[in-house]
């Protein structure tokens, strides 16, 4: 089992970096072969696929160039890494916070400068403007993904806001899934914004990964 794990958080201290430390250990013990993103600690630059489609001459039409991005030798260094990672891992391990509704910005920059045409998925009509469906190929299929979130609002206010959690979390699930992901049992941990118990979060998180199948 092969685990790619990215801790998506500003404050290293953090109680997500506390909680991807945990997961980290976890798997390592289980004999796991792991690597790791800090990604705000990292050499991402979030503007590089931007950069680098917009520096192609041979047309002006940006759709154009971002779905030929791979054939033209447009990918960033470390996107190409990043796809390395994701293609070679079984297990995509995300730790990440939930700000305004979603994944940081820093994390959906991640997945535009990633998650590339004919690399991560493809489509059968690829510009998806006829009104028929359009076959998704996903190249990532039987991989798993293991989300664990932190979010400053309880569970309550949040399905009094959304309906339901899920329909907060559906369009982050959304986005993977397009790539092919199997996404597993999604570990929560809410109402941050009041007084916390960190030892007491950080242990039911280490209860959740002691029983989720992976």
């Amino acid at each position: 089992m092969k685990v790619y794990g990215i801790l998506v958080h500003p404050e290293r201290q953090s109680l997500n970096g506390t909680m991807f430390d945990t997961a980290i250990d976890f798997f390592q013990k289980k004999k796991y072969k792991v690597e790791t993103l800090d990604l705000f600690r990292s050499d991402f630059d979030p503007w590089a696929i931007h950069d680098h489609v917009i520096s192609d001459n041979q047309t002006n039409n940006y759709s154009h160039k971002w779905f030929s991005a791979d054939a033209r030798n447009l990918l960033p260094t470390f996107s190409q890494r990043e796809i390395d990672r994701l293609k070679s891992s079984d297990l995509l391990y995300i730790q990440s916070p939930i700000w305004w509704w979603g994944l940081p910005a820093l994390m959906k920059a991640y997945i535009e400068n990633v998650f590339i045409y004919n690399v991560l998925f493809s489509l059968e009509n690829e510009h998806t403007r006829e009104n028929k469906d359009s076959k998704v190929f996903k190249l990532l299929r039987n991989k798993k993904l293991l989300l664990s979130i932190t979010t400053g609002s309880s569970e309550k206010f949040m399905t009094e806001h959304f309906n339901t959690f899920d329909n907060m979390i559906a369009p982050i699930k959304a986005r993977f899934e397009f790539v092919g992901y199997n996404i597993l049992p999604i570990h929560h941990c809410g109402a941050l914004s009041g007084e916390i118990n960190a030892a007491d979060q950080v242990q039911q998180f280490q209860t959740y990964l002691q029983t989720i199948k992976i």
